[in-house]
């Protein structure tokens, strides 16, 4: 979060610990549009003044900056009557916190400083800073940080469910090289059954060749005996017929 720029160009480069002009002594119910620079900026409470050594040149330049983002004198309404050491305690929380959140990240704490920042804001608030817009940025910065932490969290269950996955995996292809050998060596038996029913089949065309040759063989058999007994036959008649015994 940026709290805005001077407003004058020209008042970056003033020196962080000018002091603000005695000229230029405003009540602190001043219109803020009266303050035209830095050097204008001066803090009054109950016409008293807080001095640098209450609040140092860097807190005050850092405090007016927020002052300028705001358009308006955030102490205005501080309750009264309040010491200069406590409302000058009250504006270094105030930008401190400013601070804070501009430079924040999400350390593991971060949850724990926001929660520090918001009991802070409310109780200076309850002095009379108006400091509403800060209280509303911790807000929004812990809604940030708790869907960022449960989005943490659903990564890490999901990092976890793909653990398990994983070895769920290697379980399963384990228990697939395990059944993978009972499945090969199957594989094996059956090219060898199917190589023994084709040599069946080949012994069993070759018998049925076999066969058919032998009843070939068979047919001539029965037609060699016929013709041999007829031969005996026609040797027996002319035996006879030539009185031979």
């Amino acid at each position: 979060m940026s709290f805005g720029a001077e407003k004058e160009s020209s008042d970056e480069d003033e020196d962080s610990e000018v002091t603000p002009s005695s000229s230029n002594t405003f009540s602190d119910d001043t219109d803020f549009d009266a303050v035209k620079s830095f050097a204008d900026f001066n803090i009054i409470l109950d016409d008293l003044g807080i001095d640098h050594e209450l609040l140092p040149g860097h807190l005050r330049r850092k405090y007016y900056q927020l002052c300028c983002d705001r358009k308006m004198f955030l102490h205005r309404h501080l309750m009264k009557p309040i010491s200069p050491v406590l409302a000058a305690g009250v504006i270094s929380q105030t930008v401190d916190i400013a601070e804070g959140i501009r430079t924040s990240y999400a350390s593991p704490s971060f949850l724990e400083v926001l929660a520090f920042w918001k009991t802070t804001l409310e109780a200076l608030e309850g002095l009379g800073m108006d400091i509403a817009f800060l209280r509303k940025r911790v807000d929004d910065l812990q809604v940030v940080v708790l869907e960022r932490d449960r989005d943490v969290e659903k990564i890490r269950a999901l990092r976890s469910e793909l653990s398990s996955l994983n070895d769920a995996l290697k379980g399963l292809s384990m228990d697939i090289a395990f059944l993978r050998k009972p499945v090969d060596d199957l594989q094996v038996v059956v090219l060898e059954r199917d190589r023994d029913l084709e040599k069946i089949r080949a012994l069993r065309s070759e018998l049925s060749s076999l066969n058919d040759a032998l009843k070939g063989v068979g047919m001539e058999l029965d037609e060699i005996e016929e013709s041999a007994s007829k031969i005996e036959e026609s040797i027996a008649k002319m035996k006879v017929v030539l009185g031979m015994p």
